[in-house]
């Protein structure tokens, strides 16, 4: 069985890349673009978030001058998720599933 993947456009953008080409840019780049800059040095962003962990998304987007979508992501990259008033790993550390495991024994123990 073979599977076909068709994409389209809209019209609008169609034009758009036949004006780029008509006018003799063959390039499949983009241009840059205006507004906040997306580019976020994430050992930086690293570094911040260990020295204080309970900033808010809102203080890193000032701090680094991005949007905030952009720190969001890079947070998210690095494994980072808000809990609680703090950026912490959005993973459990093999401590923490040991905690809740003895936790639930414990509370099955109880209830037998």
């Amino acid at each position: 069985m073979k599977i076909s993947l068709f994409y389209a456009v809209n019209e609008r953008t169609a034009r758009h890349w036949f004006q780029k080409f008509k006018s003799g840019d063959l390039s499949l780049c983009d241009k840059d673009r205006t507004g906040l800059p997306q580019a976020l040095d994430d050992e930086a962003l690293k570094a911040v978030i260990e020295e204080d962990s309970s900033q808010m998304c809102g203080e890193l987007v000032r701090q680094f001058n991005t949007s905030s979508e952009t720190v969001r992501l890079h947070l998210h990259r690095l494994g980072k998720t808000y809990r609680l008033s703090k950026w912490v790993p959005y993973t459990l550390l093999e401590v923490h599933k040991q905690q809740r495991v003895a936790a639930c024994l414990s509370l099955l123990s109880h209830h037998r």
